[in-house]
This record gives C-alpha cells, sequence and structure tokens, in this order.
C-alpha cells in the first residue's frame, strides 16, 4: 500500500474504507476471493461506529458517508449497467442505513433527510431488486422515495417499536 501510495482519503472519518476500496479496486492487476475468515475482527468500543450507536448519539462526522458514496461514483462506468447497479446498490444502501441511524437518535438533521434522498431516488429501482437488500432497508428506501421527512418520522416509530434489536440489526 506504501509502495504504490494508496492511502486513505484525509478528512473522511466516515466511509473511508468503502471509498478507499471503490479507488483503488482498479489499479489491482488481480483479484482474489477466498471464503475463509482470515481476520479477526475486533470491536473497539470507542471507535467512530461503536461509540456512536451505542449511545444512541448522532455525530455529524456520520454525514460524511454520503460524501464518501458521492466520490465512488467516478470508479463506476457510466455505461457499464452492471457497474451503475452496484454503484446504485452502494449509494442507496448508505443513504437508508444513515436513516436508520437518524431515527435512532431521533435526530432530525433534515439537510441530510433531503440528501439522502436524493441519492435514494436515484437507485431504489435496483436497490429494491437485490437480493442483498434487507427486509427492513428495502421498506425503509421505498418510503424515503415517497417522502424522507415521513420516512424518517416511521423509522423513528420502528426505533421505539423495536429497541435494542433495531440497534443490533445496525451493528
Amino acid at each position: 500500500l506504501e509502495r504504490q501510495g494508496l492511502l486513505f482519503e484525509p478528512g473522511m472519518p466516515w466511509g473511508d474504507d468503502m471509498l478507499f476500496l471503490a479507488l483503488h479496486y482498479r489499479d489491482c492487476q488481480r483479484v482474489a476471493y477466498v471464503n475463509r475468515a482470515l481476520y479477526h475482527y475486533r470491536l473497539n468500543t470507542a471507535s467512530i461506529m461503536q461509540s456512536a450507536y451505542a449511545q444512541r448519539r448522532f455525530k455529524p462526522e456520520q454525514g460524511h458517508i454520503l460524501d464518501a458514496v458521492e466520490a465512488m461514483a467516478p470508479c463506476f462506468n457510466p455505461d457499464d449497467p452492471d457497474e451503475q447497479r452496484i454503484y446504485a446498490y452502494r449509494r442507496v444502501r448508505s443513504s437508508v442505513r444513515l436513516l436508520l441511524h437518524l431515527a435512532l437518535c431521533e435526530e432530525t438533521q433534515p439537510v441530510l433527510l433531503k440528501r439522502l434522498g436524493g441519492h435514494v431516488r436515484q437507485g431504489w429501482r435496483w436497490y429494491v431488486g437485490s437480493a442483498h437488500a434487507r427486509g427492513l432497508e428495502r421498506l425503509a428506501a421505498a418510503a424515503v422515495v415517497v417522502s424522507p421527512r415521513l420516512a424518517y418520522a416511521g423509522a423513528v416509530m420502528a426505533c421505539r417499536l423495536l429497541g435494542p434489536r433495531l440497534h443490533a440489526y445496525l451493528e
């Protein structure tokens, strides 16, 4: 990584890993998939992800996930439908998960709601048709297409009803 000068984007506290992979994937000569766990993921309760969810507190840097997704756009060929489906999936999933986290924290953030609504509207058809999309996220994406604010209100209600189960779902 150092020899090639591959670095994480500075100032991108949320979504930096996703952006890093998208930006550098095309530089690879070969890519291999190994169907084995070759690393041990260690939860760090002080990390951005864990502390934000655990405390049910919204941190403004979480909105940077939308910046990361937008910065990924040039990595996908606009003339290749498969690549556009992959990008649409990532764009919508990141936006929907941000919506669910805003709801979990009961943080309105109108500017982010409007912005994530734009992301979802541009790719929701591919997203809801994906075998990888989860049920709650499909429902949330469809609701965002109708109205991001209405989707947010529904997500807040779901958070109150599901409580810790939604918290576990987002981790």
